[in-house]
């Protein structure tokens, strides 16, 4: 989510609220004698291994994908939820939600699910012996209560038009213990100045987390390689930018395990009153030439099936355009917010399967306060449908800076922004019909008393959705909460163990996710003196 200009607040403390996820069930890895490549995790080399041989990792450690293939990663590291991945087949993925074991799944290549999918589970390895039955569309299944402490294991079968099945996904399982963030650190330790305006993104596994931010009137970028412990100094995009925004494209790999497409990520932002792009190789740790896409500002960027989709405001409309050669060219802006006035803060999502791409932002209507609309595109951003109005408010009150989040398996949209009817707060909205319709609004910090600004949302693989957001109650802080599917939200988490404290503020927070279910947080925070600074914090 791009931001509008900053508003000053003064600051308050901080809660201590738990939510749920699971440490992987899995058994343990072999000694390092079984290497003969001189390679050894224990002294922290990044080892390549063989998922199918435990061997090929030393005692502690796990032999895990990551975006440049499968790697030795310390056995519990992050409170990982398992996983796994067959190109050939069904990548599974388990997570909690809402007290309730979540089976996500991934059809790869041409598999006849036409009888729809079978999802066997059970207390052991072998001991399957529950099961239900979901239709051939379907791609997640909750199924019964979690029994905390006691593990449970699961596969997923594909049923054929006679019911049968042809074969069975690998196995993933999960305990349920406690999620809560730990202590956060600070990702500019060595930059002098103010750092601002964090953007978070992380690669599918976790392994490499990028932070773009604000450095004065510059844009950096900081990647950490051990989920977030360490955040080496940043490399500089710019000398002079504003609004970075990224988005991160995983890295493919063909049946036989080969590398097809690296991991990269895109970067946009805004530079002279235009709108930039570049991307970043991590492995070679250098930066494409910077593309211009157009006149602009407040950029925001996503990714789908079809390309890289840049959606930014020009003068009082909302633009997007779209590259479908890696960024290195971009088509022509193409109009969305249609006749409305004094629109801003765009945000973009993308459909996961349809290349569907999704355009919110506030503008005002005639003259009067500003609502959150959406228009859809179903051509890949070539043109857009007419505006949705997204909040419901019917006082006349303001709306403003949305984030959109996109499920990655259903496509379902989750729009979350500032409103400030019965004062300031954070409300959330949901679609399921490609942002044709928008659910009742839900007010996102019902119950805490303060005021509640600057949401950002995600969503994870098992479906989970979370929001970070600036809130007042105890002190001026960044908090986080999970949307439940019965409507409400948990209990918010506090990721600073400062900010809210003796006039600390923390604002501006990014948030996103891994594989494995793994909550990550950025924001900016003015701890120990006037300069406002970068820190971070990781939901295990």
């Amino acid at each position: 989510m791009r931001k509008s200009s900053k508003v000053t607040h003064k600051l308050l403390t901080l809660a201590s609220v738990a939510l749920f996820a699971f440490v992987a069930s899995v058994s343990g890895c072999g000694d390092d004698e079984n290497r003969n490549d001189g390679c050894d995790p224990t002294k922290g080399d990044r080892c390549s291994c063989d998922i199918a041989n435990a061997a090929s990792c030393p005692g502690g450690f796990l032999c895990r994908p990551s975006g440049d293939g499968n790697v030795c990663e310390p056995e519990g590291t992050a409170g990982r939820i398992p996983s796994c991945l067959d190109p050939k087949g069904l990548d599974v993925f388990a997570a909690e939600a809402d007290g309730a074991l979540s089976v996500s799944w991934k059809v790869n290549g041409m598999i006849d699910s036409s009888g729809g999918f079978e999802v066997r589970y059970g207390p052991g390895p072998a001991t399957l012996d529950q099961k239900i039955t979901v239709g051939p569309e379907a791609r997640r299944a909750t199924l019964a209560p979690l029994d905390n402490g006691k593990g449970t294991f699961v596969v997923v079968a594909p049923l054929g038009a006679n019911g049968m099945s042809s074969f069975v996904s690998c196995q993933v399982a999960g305990i349920p213990h406690v999620l809560a963030f730990g202590g956060d650190v600070i990702v500019n330790a060595a930059m002098d100045g103010d750092q601002a305006d964090p953007d978070l993104a992380s690669n599918i596994t976790g392994t490499r987390l990028y932070l773009a931010m604000e450095d004065g009137a510059a844009v950096t970028l900081s990647i950490s390689s051990d989920f977030g412990d360490t955040w080496p100094t940043a490399a500089r995009v710019t000398m002079s930018g504003q609004n970075p925004a990224i988005v991160v494209r995983n890295a493919v790999v063909d049946e036989a395990g080969m590398l097809v497409l690296p991991e990269v990520l895109f970067l946009t932002w805004e530079e002279g009153g235009n709108v930039l792009f570049a991307a970043f190789d991590p492995a070679a740790g250098t930066f494409s030439t910077p593309v211009t896409i157009g006149k602009g500002t407040n950029p925001d960027i996503a990714l789908g099936i079809d390309g890289i989709h840049v959606a930014f405001v020009d003068g009082t409309t909302i633009q997007q355009a779209a590259s479908t050669d890696g960024g290195k060219t971009f088509g022509a802006p193409v109009a969305v917010s249609g006749s409305l006035n004094n629109s801003k803060a765009p945000s973009v999502g993308v459909h996961p399967t349809t290349g569907d791409v999704l355009v919110a932002w506030d503008a005002l209507e005639g003259g009067g306060d500003s609502n959150i609309y959406s228009a859809a595109s179903t051509d890949g951003g070539k043109t857009f449908g007419a505006p949705v109005r997204i909040d419901d408010d019917m006082q006349g009150q303001n709306q403003l800076n949305v984030s959109v989040a996109v499920d990655p398996q259903t496509g379902e949209y989750f729009a979350t922004w500032e409103d400030r009817r019965g004062g300031a707060n954070v409300f959330f909205a949901t679609s399921k019909d490609g942002g044709m319709t928008w659910s009742p609004n839900i007010d996102v910090g019902a119950g805490l008393g303060g005021d509640q600004f600057h949401p950002q949302a995600v969503v994870d693989v098992a479906g989970n959705v979370y929001v970070a957001f600036f809130d007042t109650t105890d002190g001026q802080r960044t908090v986080f909460s999970r949307f439940n599917e019965d409507g409400t939200f948990d209990p918010p988490l506090a990721p600073s163990t400062v900010a809210g404290k003796e006039g600390v503020v923390g604002d501006y927070p990014s948030v996103a996710t891994d594989v494995f279910g793994t909550v990550y947080v950025a924001w900016e925070e003015n701890r120990g003196g006037p300069d406002l600074e970068v820190f971070f914090a990781r939901a295990d």
